[in-house]
């Protein structure tokens, strides 16, 4: 993957060959802004240019199929949003020409199309991780993973992220923090990840407050982070949190970062005393009880401390919260069974 910092209207010249079939996907956010439509008038010059405006958040299944079956396979796509938007434009890179009778997550991912991520919101890892969560219409979360899927290039241009509410830009960066903690605990980690992970969380747990991201410094280094956390994701996973988060969409209408950061509630207080958390706070030269109060400070700091309250999570949605959550359960060092999914959502309340 290569990344670069630029702005959004120097990117047809990035774009040298001629008469290829360029998709654009982005939100309706976005479709009508200038610098979009700006872009779009200049490749047209020499390509041949389509886009799809109206990706949703949590990245619909819909969606992808309504782009495979509207447009003709191209030859670049370039996704420009947030992370569902990346989302889609990486599943639609490994899906065209397939089939609509296998589900998406059972397909055989062997070719891709070359593909552009320009990221709109920073902290998410979207932009360089290798899957795509995406959502049924019954809002059950899938995921699927390949090599593959990772985009091609990221460009980032840090003019068009300041374009986000200062809500969203706090939820990210605080979703970024969720993965660099993860993946250093995760029983999949490594000494790179870890080193990766550590950076990140000194300089995400120095964030003072909202004018964090009026500089151009910091949004940089968020960046940064945000593409390095979306390698740690490739290499290591995440823990219960974000296995958690999948089942919960079904119950409660959060963005995926909303749904972490109300879990990180109660996953921290049943981390706290882990083997894996304090090791990791040793790392960081602080006492493991002081590490977790920090996070607090922050998430306060930041008005994002969410509890699963807030979103209308009861104790009679836990139940079925706790079978439904799947996948690689056992890369979290505190998981016994499914208690310890029951013990999270409660102390998340």
């Amino acid at each position: 993957m290569n990344y670069k910092f630029i702005k959004l209207s120097n990117l047809p010249k990035e774009i040298k060959n001629r008469n290829i079939k360029i998709l654009i996907i982005t939100s309706k956010f976005h479709k009508n802004k200038k610098y979009l439509l700006g872009i779009i008038n200049e490749f047209k010059k020499t390509k041949i240019v389509n886009c799809y405006g109206n990706a949703s958040a949590g990245a619909p299944i819909k969606d992808i199929n309504y782009i495979l079956k509207k447009f003709h396979k191209p030859d670049l796509i370039i996704g420009i949003g947030g992370g569902s938007v990346m989302d889609i434009a990486k599943a639609c890179s490994c899906l065209f020409n397939k089939t609509n009778k296998t589900k998406i997550e059972n397909v055989d991912i062997k070719k891709k199309i070359r593909t552009i991520l320009v990221p709109t919101i920073l902290g998410s890892g979207a932009e360089n991780s290798r899957g795509a969560i995406l959502k049924y219409k019954n809002d059950k979360k899938i995921a699927i993973r390949h090599d593959l899927i990772k985009a091609d290039y990221v460009y980032v241009d840090l003019n068009l992220t300041k374009s986000a509410k200062n809500k969203i830009k706090c939820e990210a960066l605080y979703d970024c923090l969720s993965h660099a903690v993860e993946t250093y605990i995760s029983n999949f980690s490594n000494k790179i990840v870890k080193k990766r992970s550590l950076n990140a969380i000194r300089f995400l747990m120095n964030v003072k407050s909202v004018s964090f991201f009026k500089s151009k410094i910091n949004l940089k280094k968020l960046a940064l982070c945000s593409i390095f956390m979306g390698q740690n994701l490739s290499e290591s996973t995440t823990c219960l949190p974000h296995r958690i988060q999948y089942s919960l969409s079904e119950f409660s209408n959060t963005t995926h970062a909303q749904g972490i950061i109300a879990l990180h509630k109660g996953w921290l207080l049943c981390s706290i005393n882990s083997i894996s958390f304090k090791k990791l706070s040793k790392d960081l030269n602080i006492e493991n009880i002081k590490f977790y109060q920090k996070i607090i400070d922050l998430r306060k700091r930041l008005k994002i401390n969410y509890s699963l309250g807030n979103f209308k999570i009861k104790k009679k949605h836990f139940r079925k919260i706790s079978s439904k959550t799947n996948g690689k359960l056992e890369a979290d060092p505190i998981y016994v069974n499914k208690k310890t999914i029951f013990k999270i959502l409660e102390k998340s309340l």
